[in-house]
């Protein structure tokens, strides 16, 4: 299931990258809930993609048994809405994401091309050269009323199209 994103230039860009980390995960929401506590997923996960000079995509998807696709969409669309309804992000939630945000972050400049390549993607899209070191800061900086705000404005259950896809059986 998915529905319309953001851009890599959105204000609530951020924010976004923290959400998807709380929601994510061996510790993250979507897998705690659908897989763990209710057992409707041999897997499950969500993703924000911002694109660069477009808006992206967030998608939420898992595998499931057959019977249970319908309990599975209800499911993931519910643990989506709780984040601003029911369970606001705490501050602990949001600062182990943060810190997993930026762990995984250096990753992404390896090696030489890994840098390069990122440059080059910034300097093509007219993004400031020192994006990398704003988004850090910016990632630093998130709390939880923010990713609180940024779950409200956009994660919408209405606007998920849903695909189902598996045999008539």
């Amino acid at each position: 299931m998915g529905m319309l994103g953001g851009r890599a230039d959105d204000p609530d860009y951020f924010a976004l990258d923290v959400l998807n980390q709380i929601l994510n995960g061996l510790g993250g929401r979507l897998f705690n809930e659908v897989r763990s506590k209710d057992g409707l997923a041999y897997s499950v996960s969500g993703r924000w993609a911002p694109g660069y000079d477009h808006i992206g995509v967030f998608v939420a998807s898992g595998e499931t048994k057959g019977e249970n696709a319908g309990a599975f969409v209800k499911r993931v669309l519910s643990v989506l809405e709780s984040v601003d309804a029911d369970s606001p992000p705490t501050q602990q939630e949001v600062d182990e994401a943060k810190e997993a945000t930026l762990n995984s972050f250096v990753f992404e400049f390896d090696s030489p091309a890994q840098v390069l390549s990122r440059v080059m993607r910034y300097a093509f899209y007219n993004y400031p050269e020192d994006f990398a070191l704003r988004y850090r800061d910016g990632v630093a900086a998130v709390t939880p009323s923010q990713v609180l705000q940024a779950a409200r404005d956009r994660v919408r259950e209405e606007e998920f199209g849903v695909v189902v896809v598996g045999n008539l059986k």
